[in-house]
């Protein structure tokens, strides 16, 4: 008992020194500070060569107001892109998935073909694609090729282009087939 009583006074003898000896400022001290103040300063104006090369850190671009380059810095390393014809059509076939077999299944149900629409190109899909080409005098391979597509009304988009729009690949997503063997 003897010991903790002394670790006791020994901890608040401590404490009482570090409080009385931590320098503290009051406001009547603050208000005496006579430090003097500094007004903020600006940088230096930005020299021709700092502008050309685009290392402006540290200066002041003088200028007009507008875009970057009338202001000094370099024109924009990336280049205009340029109108392309849209990509060619990429066959959906079994074991592609996402959303382009998901509208492909949607234009399938509308045009009176039953397949559950989940995205996943599987076997019940390919069955309903034979069905379909069987249906409109096509050749019956399992494939939404162009034509096939073009049947389902799929091959343009809404606002009329192509499908897939300029600049894409036309790639399809794919995932895992989930564990328990049902579309996720």
């Amino acid at each position: 008992m003897r010991a903790g009583r002394t670790f006791l006074v020994a901890c608040v003898t401590l404490a009482s020194a570090l409080v009385t000896t931590a320098p503290t400022a009051t406001p009547v001290q603050a208000a005496n500070d006579m430090t003097p103040w500094t007004l903020p300063t600006m940088p230096a104006k930005c020299t021709d060569a700092q502008k050309s090369t685009g290392n402006v850190a540290g200066c002041l671009l003088d200028g007009t107001t507008g875009l970057p380059e009338a202001r000094g810095w370099p024109t924009p390393p990336f280049p205009e892109t340029a109108p392309t014809d849209p990509a060619a059509w990429t066959p959906i076939q079994k074991g592609d998935s996402g959303t382009r077999v998901s509208v492909m299944q949607q234009a399938l149900v509308a045009a009176g073909v039953s397949v559950y629409v989940d995205g996943i190109f599987g076997n019940a899909t390919e069955a309903a694609v034979v069905s379909f080409q069987n249906g409109q005098g096509l050749a019956a391979t399992g494939i939404v090729d162009a034509a096939t597509a073009d049947a389902l009304g799929i091959l343009t988009t809404a606002a009329g282009g192509p499908f897939p729009p300029a600049g894409s690949a036309g790639a399809t997503t794919s995932r895992p087939p989930s564990p328990t063997g049902r579309p996720a």
